[in-house]
């Protein structure tokens, strides 16, 4: 998500996409590093201070995707638990 874009900014757009979604997972780009403490306080996970690299992307992009399926794992191990448990 890039902070300045056409039609509405992307703080704007981030928080419209976590009111659809909140567990969305939004990775805030901008050149302009003072809203990076705003970004992360309104749902931002991440955040990218232009200029960046391809690298760098992919590796936030990477935290993300590990993080996500790490809490798949967690709920689908606690869905088995309590499914043991009753049985």
């Amino acid at each position: 998500m890039d902070h300045r874009m056409p039609l509405m900014d992307g703080m704007q757009a981030m928080l419209e996409i976590l009111k659809i979604d909140p567990n969305a997972s939004i990775i805030f780009v901008s050149a302009d590093s003072a809203v990076e403490k705003t970004a992360v306080l309104k749902g931002a996970e991440l955040f990218i201070c232009k200029p960046m690299n391809i690298q760098h992307l992919i590796e936030a992009i990477n935290k993300v995707l590990i993080r996500k399926k790490s809490e798949s794992s967690k709920v689908s191990s606690s869905k088995k638990l309590g499914e043991n448990q009753l049985n």
